[in-house]
């Protein structure tokens, strides 16, 4: 390759086109939800996203593995070591066919527990079994796609993964939409989005033996050392999606047991935006792993800090505005999407968004801490949060019902990202948790005016035009988002949150052709 990795050009141009196809992803759930809600109803949306919710859990067994393709091949692609990138995807291949296999035979024997533990209506039973083994297939399938979607991040061909994203995804939306719409139901709905996944490994395939054609796709033997090596680092990773899988999916259980299918519905509507937002930074620099993993094999610690320090002050400028917009017109927001009736999800979102907002602000660092091959600081915080998850969510949806749940979900979640932080911190620069108080604070400042405009513009629209509509709602969010958007950046420039070499870095690192956009 002709750039160098590590340079922070290729870094932010990878962000770039990671942010696309976030996008991508971000339209294709905004578009299919109500679509699904439409034609399955709130019950049965409830039974899908428990199912998704179930096989999160059994994905866990992959122990993390495909976490560590992109650190790895990143790290032997830059020593030119191609035999083992080779072998990685090999190891990778051979592991999940094993796996996929041993999920999908003990999906089969646990399901009649899972049915009867979490209190799923009997009539209910024959659905729920085909969905649920539907949805294990399609774990595997997706586990064979991950093997190489590691390999072009860890050669940091965001672009390519991004294209090949959107396509999908435009493809899945129609087929689930077709589906649907003939009235196949759940099940017709599964078996549309397991075979357009099916069919997407192979540009995935051909797509990384064009980037990387030094690679063999030829069988090679099987390498224990490396394995153990690839799954040492992958299990403290998956420590950490253990804790996040509980955050995002445990409540689903809990509500499904205590409370019902619909409630299930109500909350995922209520954190799924949460999630998106989450996401939204952090897919950006998530190429940070492949290039911090080199900067760490050349030893170079000041570039490292550098990266940490900008990556987080990036992060928390971006996502302020979306939290803090998504909290103040959360019921204008859910009924834009879904329509009336969904003030319990409304409510569901507030409660959680401080929880996801400390979890973006940990999230640079949890990338660096990846990169440099410490992933045991964010394993132990983890663990910390999603035991106390466990714990407090239990307790309090017995005693509070739905929204005991919810609280301590958030709870759990503010606990488990500013240990992270403080633990971290102490490791790899003391003063860490005092950067990013004072890189929040200035955006946390820019951000009071824009919301008080936007309350007072948003107000006064309600007053004149008496808007009761989606699509009135719609166009005052438009005006109202604008507005607090225009002020925030104003706000921005006055506080002098970037100075000129973040300017310039911004400006020289974007792709040329959208380049002049920013000048």
């Amino acid at each position: 390759m002709e750039t160098k990795l590590s340079s922070s050009k290729v870094v932010v141009h990878n962000a770039f086109y990671n942010l696309l196809g976030y996008g991508a992803s971000a339209l294709y759930m905004l578009f299919l939800l109500p679509v699904v809600v439409h034609y399955l109803g709130i019950e049965l949306f409830g039974l899908w996203s428990l199912i998704i919710a179930l096989t999160g859990y059994f994905a866990l067994a992959d122990l993390g593995l495909n976490t560590s393709f992109a650190k790895y091949v990143a790290e032997y692609v830059s020593l030119r070591d191609y035999a083992n990138v080779t072998k990685v995807i090999h190891q990778g291949f051979l592991y999940y066919i094993s796996v996929s296999l041993i999920i999908l035979c003990l999906g089969i024997l646990v399901f009649p527990f899972l049915f009867s533990l979490l209190h799923i209506p009997q009539e209910k039973y024959d659905l729920a079994r085909n969905v649920f083994m539907l949805s294990l297939v399609g774990f595997g399938v997706a586990s064979i796609a991950s093997v190489f979607v590691g390999v072009l991040n860890g050669i940091q061909r965001s672009d390519v993964l991004s294209l090949l994203t959107a396509a999908t995804l435009v493809v899945k939306f129609v087929a689930i939409t077709a589906a649907l719409a003939g009235g196949k139901g759940l099940t017709g709905l599964v078996v549309a989005d397991l075979i357009v996944a099916a069919v997407s490994v192979v540009p995935l395939v051909v797509m990384t033996k064009k980037c990387l054609p030094e690679v063999s796709l030829r069988w090679t033997r099987y390498d224990h050392t490396l394995m153990k090596r690839l799954l040492r680092f992958g299990m403290q990773l998956q420590v950490s999606r253990f804790a996040e899988l509980v955050q995002s999916q445990f409540d689903k259980l809990l509500l499904t047991r205590f409370v019902g299918l619909s409630s299930v519905s109500m909350y995922d509507f209520g954190s799924r935006p949460l999630g998106r937002l989450r996401a939204f930074p952090l897919t950006a620099l998530s190429a940070l792993v492949p290039a911090v993993s080199e900067l760490d094999a050349e030893r170079n610690t000041e570039r490292i800090h550098a990266a940490l320090v900008r990556g987080t002050r990036y992060v928390i400028v971006l996502s302020v505005p979306l939290f803090l917009f998504l909290v103040f017109f959360a019921n204008e927001v859910i009924t834009v999407w879904l329509g009336e009736g969904f003030g319990q999800a409304a409510s569901t979102l507030r409660l959680l968004s401080l929880a996801y907002f400390v979890s973006v602000m940990a999230g640079v660092p949890a990338f660096v801490a990846q990169g440099i091959g410490e992933p045991g600081y964010q394993m132990h915080a983890t663990l910390l949060q999603s035991g106390l998850n466990i714990v407090l969510s239990t307790a309090l949806v017995i005693s509070l019902g739905y929204f005991g749940a919810v609280i301590g979900t958030a709870i759990a979640g503010i606990v488990g990202g500013t240990v992270f932080l403080h633990r971290f911190g102490k490791r790899f620069t003391p003063t860490l948790l005092v950067t990013i108080f004072s890189v929040t604070l200035k955006p946390l400042v820019s951000i009071a005016p824009a919301i008080i405009v936007g309350m007072f513009v948003n107000h006064l629209m309600v007053d004149i035009f008496s808007v009761d509509t989606r699509v009135g709602i719609l166009a005052t969010l438009v005006v109202v988002g604008s507005l607090f958007l225009a002020v925030y950046i104003a706000m921005l420039v006055l506080t002098n949150v970037f100075d000129a070499d973040d300017k310039g870095f911004i400006i020289n690192v974007v792709p040329e052709k959208f380049r002049r956009l920013l000048q």
